[in-house]
């Protein structure tokens, strides 16, 4: 009896101890505003194809309908992406480990043309504890806007999961962006 109380203290003790904290938006938006921290893939920018142009989009509760208003697409454009990923996950994209850490942040900055000089939103994932999301991998997914001063959605976005799911065997994030090595760290500089 001794010993599983024991175990059980044990084992909530270390949870709490390697339980990484969830970031606020706050937080999630400080980061991104300086990509303090981020690793970034693409040199250049990256064209997304046309279903993921559609798929990816900014979604806000208060005025989005999964297919309503912020899901239409300009035919004549062709959107620009850079990709990036937090320091701590940089490993779990290379080689064969496809696990990403708790905390690990994947990003994406999408302008609306590769040309384009702002972005016109960020769509990314949130590793979370073991539990929270077990249909995607434990990946919380959110959007924010262009200027990284409002997360627009967060948490289990149904259109985020569906197209994630085609990734379930690399943790459910593409690693199509990983084949030309990232071009820079980002310690503290938006440039």
């Amino acid at each position: 009896m001794r010993v599983t109380r024991f175990a059980l203290l044990w084992v909530l003790t270390c949870s709490a101890v390697y339980a990484a904290p969830v970031p606020t938006d706050a937080d999630l938006l400080a980061r991104v505003k300086k990509l303090e921290g981020f690793v970034r893939f693409t040199k250049e920018r990256t064209p997304l194809e046309n279903r993921v142009d559609e798929g990816c989009v900014r979604f806000d509760y208060e005025t989005d309908n999964l297919g309503g208003p912020g899901h239409e697409r300009l035919a004549h454009r062709i959107a620009g992406i850079h990709v990036y990923v937090t320091e701590g996950g940089f490993a779990s994209t290379k080689g064969r480990q496809t696990a990403f850490p708790v905390g690990t942040i994947v990003l994406k900055q999408k302008f609306p043309t590769l040309d384009a000089t702002e972005p016109e939103l960020y769509t990314g994932m949130l590793k979370r504890e073991n539990g929270y999301n077990p249909k995607a991998g434990d990946w919380e997914f959110f959007t924010m806007n262009g200027s990284a001063t409002a997360v627009t959605a967060r948490g289990r976005i149904d259109s985020c999961m569906d197209c994630h799911q085609q990734y379930a065997k690399t943790d459910f994030v593409t690693k199509r962006y990983v084949s030309v090595f990232p071009v820079r760290r980002i310690f503290g500089t938006s440039k």
